[in-house]
């Protein structure tokens, strides 16, 4: 049976954002999903209505079938699914479940979730006086937020709370595999209105988890 005990675990408290020669683990993950689920959602709202007005979908011949797009999808459904995994395995565990966690689980599938959401969008149609190349400014901006977000977490590098302060190789794949990093997808051109273009590879980095 799942227990959920208290947001912050121990003597965290989400009001010290730094404590410990690092970000306090109950601040930083509940701060990352939630500005990157409303940058998803609120832009990408207005994105889809832009769309919805100015845009048309693109007949099936000029729609590219690039191995790398579908690469691309794939790594964005495990990320907005890793989340989920994250939160069974840890509600697996003798511990309780605390509610950053949860919180953090919850919206982090959610925001991938729409990105995949728009990443579909895009691919599929096109605006009618798009000039541009690559993907639109949402989804750079989403992807941009979770690669600095990432890197953002090892200022925490000296701090005892997170996973990589662990003595041994268990305790740190058990904390590890807990959390549910963000990975960022590699961004390809859009395709143009009749036109087919190659995407470049692919890249990919994945975000240090946190304990539970």
């Amino acid at each position: 049976m799942v227990v959920l005990g208290s947001y912050c675990p121990g003597n965290g408290t989400f009001s010290q954002p730094w404590t410990q020669q690092g970000f306090s683990p109950c601040f930083y993950f509940t701060l990352v999903p939630t500005v990157l689920l409303s940058v998803c959602l609120l832009l990408g709202a207005l994105q889809c209505a832009c769309y919805a007005r100015f845009g048309r979908a693109m007949e099936p011949k000029h729609i590219p079938r690039s191995r790398l797009y579908h690469g691309q999808v794939l790594l964005s459904l495990l990320l907005a699914v890793q989340p989920l995994g994250a939160l069974l395995w840890q509600a697996l565990d003798a511990g309780p479940l605390c509610g950053y966690a949860l919180l953090y689980g919850c919206l982090s599938a959610v925001g991938w979730g729409c990105a995949l959401g728009l990443l579909q969008l895009e691919h599929t149609q096109v605006l009618a006086q798009d000039r541009t190349r690559g993907h639109g400014t949402v989804l750079l901006l989403f992807w941009g937020l979770a690669f600095a977000a990432e890197n953002l977490a090892l200022v925490s590098w000296r701090s005892p709370l997170w996973w990589w302060s662990l003595g041994d190789a268990p305790q740190k794949v058990g904390r590890g595999a807990r959390q549910g990093g963000l990975v960022e997808p590699g961004v390809h051109p859009s395709p143009s209105w009749g036109r087919d273009r190659k995407p470049p590879p692919s890249l990919s980095r994945v975000q240090p988890p946190h304990p539970g």
